[in-house]
């Protein structure tokens, strides 16, 4: 079971605008196709030793397209492409330097590893970068639970919250106009937030089960290691 942590925090008013809500989501960075566990505790202890924070992330502009996102992650998973050859012989789908496409039958393939955001067949003749893609897990169990943003287990996974006000002012009498201040406001989802996104997971699975769910949004990636993602208008 994959644990999120649902807030919200404002922005643009420190910009003069007004004021807007970000809802996110922050979890523990899943492994990827290619990846192992001790491959993930290496990029973790990178992070820690970085001060980085070490937790992903989806935001969205609305607890209902949260939602939406919420599901869209937890049911996806990256698969390798594959291809039948002419001796009926399953085989991956390998890119090549100058981007061309060649194949590889998956009995040679000793083993997946990750670079970056590539995955690689490792093989007796040689490492491969492999074509891959994004489809919807449905086959398999989706299985996650969403918990409040203050309950992220800070020791756990290295998550250092952001200060309300972060200030300083020059106090020497000639410099007093010296001085930054920024404030960082992020809570909680309040009740009705709460009760909104409950409802909006339920009805996306249900119909998604069904086979009727009508995706208005789409996860677009900003970065990896951590995962950020960003839930847009899919039309």
């Amino acid at each position: 079971m994959k644990s999120y942590y649902g807030g919200t925090e404002e922005f643009g008013r420190t910009l003069g605008l007004v004021p807007k809500l970000n809802y996110f989501a922050l979890f523990r960075q899943s492994l990827k196709l290619g990846e192992n566990i001790e491959d993930l505790r290496a990029w973790d202890k990178r992070q820690r030793e970085r001060g980085d924070n070490c937790l992903a992330r989806i935001t969205a502009s609305s607890v209902k397209n949260l939602a939406d996102g919420l599901v869209i992650y937890a049911g996806n998973a990256e698969k390798v492409c594959t291809i039948r050859n002419d001796d009926n012989d399953e085989c991956a789908v390998i890119l090549e330097n100058d981007g061309a496409e060649s194949y590889l039958r998956l009995d040679d393939v000793m083993k997946l590893k990750r670079s970056g955001s590539n995955v690689i067949a490792v093989t007796p003749n040689g490492e491969k970068k492999c074509k891959t893609y994004v489809a919807d897990s449905i086959e398999w169990d989706t299985d996650f639970i969403v918990r409040p943003y203050s309950q992220i287990p800070s020791d756990e996974w290295g998550y250092r919250e952001g200060a309300i006000v972060d200030a300083w002012q020059q106090n020497n009498p000639r410099w007093r106009w010296s001085m930054h201040f920024h404030s960082h406001l992020t809570r909680d989802l309040n009740l009705d937030e709460q009760r909104s996104l409950a409802q909006r997971i339920e009805t996306t699975l249900k119909e998604r089960g069904e086979g009727n769910w009508k995706r208005s949004v789409k996860l677009v990636g900003k970065s990896t290691y951590p995962d950020i993602y960003e839930v847009v208008r899919d039309r």
